[in-house]
């Protein structure tokens, strides 16, 4: 009898046992995707401690992204600048990037060529004296003298960089070119401001020009072309280069009719 109970003890032992909670364990599981071209997005499971059980205890997680791993590695990273974007690695990596050429003075030549079309030259907006809106009839007259000149500065100096170079730039005024509108170009190596004090109908000493004929629609269009010289330098080579810059402006032009009364 006693044999019998104790069987009986032992299953009931064993039932109990085999139905009571599982003892947690580390999970290594997880639901990370991969989405291609390293971004991977998702949640891994770090696991439980044990002797806990997965129902009173969830198990922790954590998103995983390319984009966090980026941003903690960007902290420790001197950015650089990539057509006007920050490039992680360096200039290398930019698609329009061009490796410096190895230089000799024609090779530093044809660079500088490239280079001086970024000379900030002032713009030579062609001045008139005496100015057609200071009069009754607002407009040049055929026959009278026009003092012709443009503004701005003489000399432009600058540094440019560019293919892994820095040129040095000095622009030297040499002349003017003013294309009159009627066939004609007036060019002057110097030019005299038109004064206050200067009598009328009197010639520029310097630069200027007479209309013979009215202006057909009213107007002539005259544009300025002023001529630079402009010095180059880079990694011990130098030459010197033209230059020019134009811009227009409009100039009424019509003819006096004398009127003889008796």
């Amino acid at each position: 009898m006693r044999m019998i109970l104790r069987s009986i003890v032992s299953l009931v032992v064993f039932i109990s046992l085999s139905s009571a909670s599982p003892i947690a364990r580390a999970d290594d599981r997880s639901t990370v995707e991969d989405k291609g071209s390293g971004l991977f997005e998702g949640t891994r499971i770090v696991g439980e401690d044990r002797g806990r059980s997965r129902r009173s205890d969830p198990p922790k997680s954590r998103q995983v992204t390319r984009s966090s791993i980026v941003e903690e590695a960007i902290e420790d990273i001197d950015l650089l600048v990539c057509d006007g974007e920050p490039a992680v690695h360096s200039p290398y990596d930019c698609p329009s990037y061009v490796p410096p050429p190895d230089l000799d003075h024609k090779t530093a030549e044809q660079l500088a060529r490239r280079i001086v079309v970024r000379l900030q030259l002032p713009k030579p907006t062609p001045q008139f004296g005496p100015d057609p809106s200071v009069n009754e009839w607002n407009m040049a007259a055929v026959g009278y003298p026009i003092w012709l000149w443009t503004e701005g500065v003489r000399t432009v100096t600058a540094s440019e960089s560019a293919y892994g170079y820095t040129f040095t730039l000095r622009a030297h005024y040499r002349s003017t070119s003013f294309e009159m509108g009627d066939g004609h170009t007036k060019k002057c190596t110097h030019t005299t401001v038109y004064p206050r004090s200067a009598k009328p109908a009197s010639k520029s000493p310097t630069c200027g020009y007479t209309y013979l004929e009215a202006a057909r629609d009213g107007t002539y269009t005259v544009t300025a072309t002023t001529h630079w010289d402009v010095d180059w330098s880079v990694a011990g080579f130098s030459g010197t280069l033209p230059g020019t810059h134009s811009a227009s402006r409009e100039l009424p032009v019509g003819e006096l009719q004398a009127i003889v009364v008796k």
